[in-house]
């Protein structure tokens, strides 16, 4: 049986402790592409021997290299932005609400990834990706009324091993002792256990059928979490099962909630039309760290400046941005996006990416036919010592801080 696409997700965790050393995953991520391959080292053996041929072809050092990409979602991400960028702080907006938000760290920490392709060798197999450095990171998004309306990231990776024939880490079961009341407010408790790292975070939904739709988790602490929603007289105690790795609600980021568009310059944001954008951030890391005795590359470090890229497609209304890059004009290009549905303190999810110091190092405004003109930037960002970064990320939301 062919691996079948469909069946493909991620698993990802915290942090490696230990460089290449498994750390269980914790979360479940849905993909849209997967391409890790072998970087395979060979000694080709050049001895003549009286043959054309050679006498042999012999190992030498490999490491494993690609990337994957996924929706950009308003929660479930923030791990994997946290070891892409370096750096990371939740500070609180109110209530349950707070800003997650990404600056670049001095050092990018390994993690295990977790991949199911297809169900290959057999049903409940993965492969497992070791010492896995998120080196890079993409963010594409366009208008118009295709599939690009959604906002994507592309991460590269690059690990120490893949290894295949895995299992799978399995979901933690959480099945407890519930007193519940008639006003329907429910108190599920499990000694020390630290709900909110396995998933389970205020306002999420609880499916078991112990409980009416629409009972919600509304408290979390260590030990104890609070669960309210219609009410049942009837129901005095029942198990109920949380199933932890579950992929992250289904919240996209779309180019239609678009809040702030600033291309960088002055502009008013009546004449700033932008078609389509793509914001990267590259950390180039040594790769060649081999020693006499191993096979595999040893633990990746940084080799260069990080690059981080604001590339903006744009209807040509002004010349702005042309005065701007023949003038080396500074400029701080913001994206900001806010979803319409407001959380349960009244906030709103949002995912913002900025760059308060960049300038123009390219730009283009072709002529390329009848109709409407498009122009191209590309905006070369660096460090600002008001936000600590050349580029930010944020994500508001009601998830609790990353451990």
């Amino acid at each position: 049986m062919p691996g079948l696409g469909h069946k493909a997700y991620v698993q990802f965790g915290g942090r490696e402790t230990t460089y290449g050393t498994f750390i269980a995953p914790t979360k479940r991520l849905e993909i849209l592409n997967w391409n890790v391959t072998p970087v395979i080292g060979s000694i080709m053996d050049g001895s003549l021997s009286g043959q054309p041929s050679r006498r042999g072809i012999y190992q030498s050092g490999q490491l494993f290299r690609g990337t994957f990409s996924c929706r950009v979602n308003y929660e479930g991400l923030e791990e994997l932005f946290r070891n892409a960028f370096g750096s990371y702080a939740r500070t609180v907006v109110s209530g349950n609400t707070g800003d997650h938000t990404f600056r670049e760290g001095s050092t990018l920490s390994p993690m295990t990834l977790e991949v199911n392709l297809g169900d290959v060798p057999s049903s409940g197999k993965c492969f497992r990706l070791l010492g896995a450095k998120l080196t890079g990171l993409t963010i594409k998004g366009a208008a118009g009324s295709g599939n690009d309306g959604m906002l994507t990231v592309e991460f590269t990776v690059v690990a120490r091993d893949y290894l295949s024939d895995q299992t799978p880490t399995a979901a933690v079961t959480l099945a407890t002792v519930v007193t519940c009341i008639a006003t329907g407010v429910c108190t599920l408790t499990k000694a020390a256990f630290d709900f909110a790292a396995n998933g389970v975070v205020v306002g999420s939904t609880v499916s078991h059928p112990s409980y009416a739709a629409g009972t919600v988790v509304t408290a979390v602490v260590v030990g104890t979490v609070t669960l309210s929603g219609p009410a049942n007289a009837a129901l005095v105690t029942a198990t109920a099962v949380f199933s932890t790795m579950q992929p992250s609600a289904v919240i996209p980021v779309l180019y239609t909630q678009a809040l702030t568009v600033s291309d960088g310059t002055a502009d008013a944001a009546a004449v700033v039309r932008v078609r389509s954008f793509e914001v990267s951030l590259e950390s180039p890391h040594a790769e060649d760290r081999w020693f006499v005795g191993s096979v595999n590359i040893d633990e990746p470090l940084r080799s260069d400046f990080l690059a981080a890229r604001f590339k903006l497609t744009q209807e040509f209304t002004t010349k702005t941005q042309h005065d701007a890059a023949r003038a080396f004009t500074k400029g701080s290009p913001k994206l900001l996006f806010r979803h319409s549905e407001a959380l349960l303190s009244t906030n709103f999810r949002e995912f913002e990416l900025r760059a308060n110091q960049a300038n123009l190092v390219e730009f283009g405004a072709p002529v390329e036919g009848f109709g409407v003109m498009l122009s191209t930037a590309t905006w070369e960002a660096w460090f600002d010592p008001t936000d600590a970064t050349a580029l930010l990320a944020r994500f508001r939301n009601d998830l609790p801080a990353l451990p």
